[in-house]
């Protein structure tokens, strides 16, 4: 009957109101609870429960704004999460290096670290950065005594030799080579006077067979397959100021100077190859990588062999940044993909047209990541470290930016330093 119906229609209605009111409540209680959860940084609890609203209802007032809010926090917190882990694995290998009291390596990865985690402070990287500086400093200063002292010491011995072959010759005048001994002699010592040993092997190279080089139609960096790009005169944006700087016009290797280039030095001149080079010869499969585990005086010695020097600092940077003050080589954000940085302990350098993509603006490659360049400038007022530029493959992005310095001592050899070359002023690529 139409009453009878009526009645089941009632029932159905009041039934449906009570389970719609059920299912508010239900969804009032979730969303409290997922509001709770992000106001406490709970991001994989409120992620979930937002889950469970959505599945029931998509539009359930703003949870879609705060299901986003929760994924954010979520990526966030694993970001964090892989930073830790990553600087970890270097807090643990700096510490490695301070207990072989290998100050270099100790300080270059606390500096990353330390660069890593800003604004916070990781465990007690600033104390232990500065502990390994100062040690460092002290037995760097130690060292240069103790040279200096050495060099005095051969000094006199110098004076004294000059004066018995003086002596000799008024003994027996006939004999010329004595005078000339004896001028080379004094050179020596006049010219040890004047400057430090390092400046003056820069401005006299040793006049060996070894280290003429040698006339040619075309200088040794060009036969060996170096090439060269022309940088034009004018201002760039240099530093992490950004002053204004006017440079004249040079010419830059478009790469780093790879292992088959440096061969072509070691075969010509018999200079000591890099101490990875089993019997001399290249890493298998490594001939277009850059060299490495080469000192700041290989690099001046390859320079004089080939015709060319090391870059300035100033150079090195228009040459990586432009004229725009750009971040990168390629530009202002950063993007892995662009160079060969930060593989740790599992990587190592790549061939050096490997990254064609990070080209600086005036197309040289490798001006971020793979190796540290030596350049020709000291790092610091009291000249004890010489400068390297670029950052590498070991490094997490710390040296990458193209205003980075970071010095050494210039006898380091380590397995991600290099160098590439500009050109002399008397040749035009």
């Amino acid at each position: 009957s139409s009453a009878g119906a009526f009645s089941e229609a009632l029932t159905a209605a009041v039934a449906q109101s009570r389970a719609s009111a059920t299912q508010e409540a239900q969804l009032a209680a979730l969303y409290a609870r997922v509001e709770e959860a992000l106001a406490e940084q709970q991001w994989a609890l409120a992620l979930g429960l937002c889950g469970q609203i959505m599945a029931r209802q998509p539009a359930y007032r703003k949870i879609a704004e705060l299901f986003r809010q929760a994924n954010y926090g979520l990526t966030r917190q694993q970001e964090w999460e892989t930073q830790q882990e990553q600087l970890v694995v270097l807090y643990d290998e700096a510490m490695k290096r301070m207990a072989e009291a290998n100050w270099d390596e100790s300080i270059l990865l606390l500096a990353q670290i330390q660069d890593q985690s800003q604004p916070f402070t990781f465990r007690d990287v600033p104390q232990r950065l500065a502990e390994a500086r100062e040690v460092q400093a002290r037995a760097e200063s130690e060292r240069h005594a103790r040279l200096e002292v050495l060099r005095q010491e051969a000094l006199a011995g110098a004076e004294y030799l000059e004066s018995l072959l003086a002596e000799w010759q008024e003994m027996e005048p006939e004999r010329e080579d004595l005078g000339t001994l004896r001028a080379l002699l004094r050179d020596l010592i006049y010219t040890e006077k004047a400057d430090l040993v390092e400046d003056t092997l820069v401005r006299y190279p040793d006049p060996t067979p070894a280290m003429v080089v040698p006339q040619a139609t075309a200088p040794i960096w060009q036969q060996i397959g170096i090439e060269m790009v022309t940088i034009p005169a004018g201002e760039f944006l240099y530093g992490e100021k950004k002053e204004r700087v006017h440079l004249e016009e040079y010419a830059m290797a478009r790469t780093p100077v790879t292992n088959a280039q440096y061969k072509a030095f070691v075969e010509a001149t018999d200079h000591d190859p890099p101490s990875h080079w089993k019997s001399g010869t290249i890493p298998n499969g490594k001939e277009d990588h850059p060299v490495v585990h080469v000192s700041w005086h290989d690099a001046v010695a390859f320079c004089q062999w080939a015709g060319c020097r090391l870059p300035t600092e100033q150079e090195w940077e228009k040459g990586a940044r432009g004229t725009d003050g750009r971040k990168y080589p390629w530009g202002d954000n950063w993007d892995k993909d662009q160079c060969n940085s930060g593989k740790l302990f599992g990587g190592g350098t790549s061939p050096v047209n490997h990254y064609p993509n990070g080209a600086s603006c005036y197309g040289l490659l490798d001006m971020a990541g793979n190796v540290w360049e030596w350049c020709e400038d000291w790092y610091d007022a009291n000249r004890k470290y010489r400068v390297l530029r670029g950052g590498s493959w070991f490094v997490m992005r710390y040296g990458t930016d193209s205003s980075d310095r970071f010095g050494v001592d210039s006898g380091n050899r380590r397995s991600d330093f290099g160098f590439r070359c500009v050109g002399l002023p008397t040749y035009s690529p």
